[in-house]
């Protein structure tokens, strides 16, 4: 019988603070679109304070403290993909750690890379929508899962930052420890990244 866990707390409470004074929980909503301009862009990396991986089929969750992924965003103006996605750049490497989980600690690594990194909408009030087909991340330690799928966010030009806001992970592969998790659920992914250099511009029509 699967037990439930619950460890969506004081981390992740201050996670979703930093989403919130950041002024990211809400972007545009997915509309058409015909073209991306990138400005300011090249190789990046981003690091957030919190971020939370939540099992949307039970509630399962858990927080990471430390968080780290790098890319590229090339300048130019991009149209390929149009008018639903439009491919402006790829992450090469991507790590959450020091993983809050009652029966022991977890860190989350991404595989399969580069993960495309796409603008799914026009800009809106400087705010962009991104989405991450394809993503894979392996979660090891005291429960063991691979998570596939893709992860969307928001990008802010004022904020040079990403906000993750959901995506669609489904958990493959599980074992050991993994109470409240089983084969097949569903994962979303939420937090804040801040971009360094702080100089990435991205502006969609």
């Amino acid at each position: 019988m699967r037990v439930l866990t619950r460890t969506l707390t004081g981390a992740a409470a201050t996670g979703a603070a930093v989403v919130a004074a950041l002024g990211l929980a809400a972007g545009p909503a997915s509309a058409a679109v015909t073209s991306a301009t990138v400005t300011g862009g090249g190789s990046f990396s981003a690091a957030s304070g919190a971020v939370v991986f939540k099992d949307a089929t039970t509630g399962f969750s858990v927080t990471c403290a430390s968080d780290t992924v790098a890319g590229v965003a090339p300048n130019g103006t991009y149209t390929t993909g149009a008018p639903t996605a439009i491919r402006v750049g790829s992450l090469s490497s991507g790590t959450f750690t020091s993983c809050a989980y009652a029966l022991g600690p977890l860190s989350f690594a991404a595989q399969s890379v580069p993960w495309p990194v796409d603008v799914t909408g026009p800009t809106s009030a400087g705010v962009t929508a991104i989405s991450m087909p394809g993503a894979v991340l392996h979660m090891t330690g005291a429960c063991a899962a691979t998570l596939t799928g893709t992860v969307s966010g928001t990008y802010s030009d004022s904020g040079h930052s990403l906000s993750l806001n959901g995506g669609s992970l489904t958990a493959s592969a599980v074992s050991g420890t993994c109470v409240g998790l089983s084969n097949g659920d569903t994962f979303t992914l939420t937090g804040a990244l801040i971009f360094s250099p702080a100089t990435l511009v991205i502006q969609a029509v």
